[in-house]
């Protein structure tokens, strides 16, 4: 079925999350996303324990004039420390910290903030030997 087609007395009123996954080329979880967000409108049946999307609001969403971006989540944190290898055995971190580079030991004991991260890959080495 297509949406530039005008609508016609086929159309259903209601469709599944995997329906709606095969007429819009879209995934499910994408799909629960635009529900949760307001852009998806859906239909609740008293004693049926399944998630029923209006038709109309799979027509809106895809109209030309109706593409809004989906917001996204603020993700994960970027302050993952970075592994300091001595050959092929992790010898200790390095993060982020301030204006500076904090140096951890195995254990994530600080070693202390450098200005670089060869400084402070420097002390991990230093504190490992």
């Amino acid at each position: 079925m297509r949406f530039d087609e005008t609508k016609t007395s086929r159309d259903p009123i209601t469709v599944t999350i995997r329906e709606a996954c095969r007429i819009t080329g879209l995934g499910p979880t994408t799909l629960w996303k635009l529900r949760k967000a307001g852009r998806l409108k859906e239909a609740k049946i008293a004693g049926l324990d399944r998630t029923l999307i209006l038709f109309s609001s799979l027509q809106e969403l895809l109209s030309p004039d109706a593409q809004v971006p989906l917001k996204r989540g603020p993700g994960r944190p970027r302050n993952h420390p970075l592994a300091v290898y001595d050959g092929r055995i992790c010898i200790g971190f390095i993060r982020p910290r301030g204006g500076g580079f904090e140096a951890l030991d195995l254990d994530r004991r600080s070693l202390g903030t450098f200005p670089s991260q060869g400084a402070a890959a420097d002390a991990i080495e230093e504190a490992a030997s």
